[in-house]
Formats: structure tokens, C-alpha cells, sequence
């Protein structure tokens, strides 16, 4: 397997320098597989199997926000939020429960399969129904 290209995580807004890291984590996942009828996307190359790339964000009560989407198909490209939830431009990831893999820095090793390439160094953040609960650094 290709080496994935993972989903983005927002730090910093309203601050002068915003940044975005890189996530080993697909939070939107297990949305996705519960969705009915079940929502399908279409790999533009093989860094990107899953056919979608979503960015996150953590609100100031410590919830993990979806706030941008990108989405595959054979005939359209799906951009914004508003393509998975009608109407909206932020929305809360209640469905999530699980642990946020986030790289910080430099790629040091880099391995061409899934997620298994090694950063600087990692943070832990552990979710539980859409609530950053802890933080680990790895």
C-alpha cells in the first residue's frame, strides 16, 4: 500500500500564524460507514484510497469540528462541509470516539505504506464522543 495522505487538523486561528497537521487518524470514517445510504468516493491516485480528505479543527470546549471537506468521484469533485451535512459549514464530530494520531514536524522515516511513516514526534489526542478528552505526547 501507498503511503496515504492524511487528513489535516487546524491549530491557531485568530492567532497570527495558523498551522495545519498532518493526521494519522480518519475520524470521518465511522460517519461515513454508519451514513445511509452509504456514501462511497473514488481514489484520485493511490496516496488517497479512502477518495477523501477532511480538515478538523478543535473548538474552544474541546470539540473536534469537521471544517472543510474534500471528496472523489468519477464525475464531480465534493467540496465543502455542506456536501456531507446540507446547510452547514462546521459541524461537530459527535460520532467519533477514539484516539487523534497527530504528526508534528518532519518526516525522519519515511515508509510508502498506510500511516506508517515516523515524524519528529507525535501527540496522542484521545476523543470520546467528539470531546478531546487527553493528550499524550509520543
Amino acid at each position: 500500500m501507498t503511503a496515504q495522505t492524511g487528513d489535516l487538523l487546524k491549530v491557531g486561528e485568530g492567532f497570527a500564524q495558523e498551522e495545519y497537521y498532518l493526521l494519522s487518524t480518519e475520524p470521518l470514517e465511522s460517519y461515513l460507514e454508519s451514513a445511509a445510504p452509504k456514501l462511497r468516493f473514488t481514489p484520485p491516485d493511490s496516496s488517497l484510497r479512502r477518495g477523501y480528505r477532511a480538515t478538523w479543527q478543535l473548538d474552544k470546549d474541546d470539540r473536534l469540528m469537521l471544517i472543510d471537506f474534500h471528496g472523489y468521484s468519477m464525475t464531480e469533485i465534493a467540496k465543502g462541509v455542506q456536501y456531507l451535512f446540507p446547510g452547514q459549514t462546521r459541524v461537530f464530530a459527535y460520532w467519533f470516539t477514539g484516539v487523534l494520531m497527530i504528526n508534528v514536524g518532519q518526516v525522519i522515516e519515511y515508509k510508502n505504506r498506510g500511516y506508517e511513516s515516523v515524524f519528529e514526534s507525535t501527540i496522542e489526542l484521545r476523543i470520546k464522543n467528539g470531546i478531546a478528552t487527553k493528550v499524550n505526547w509520543l
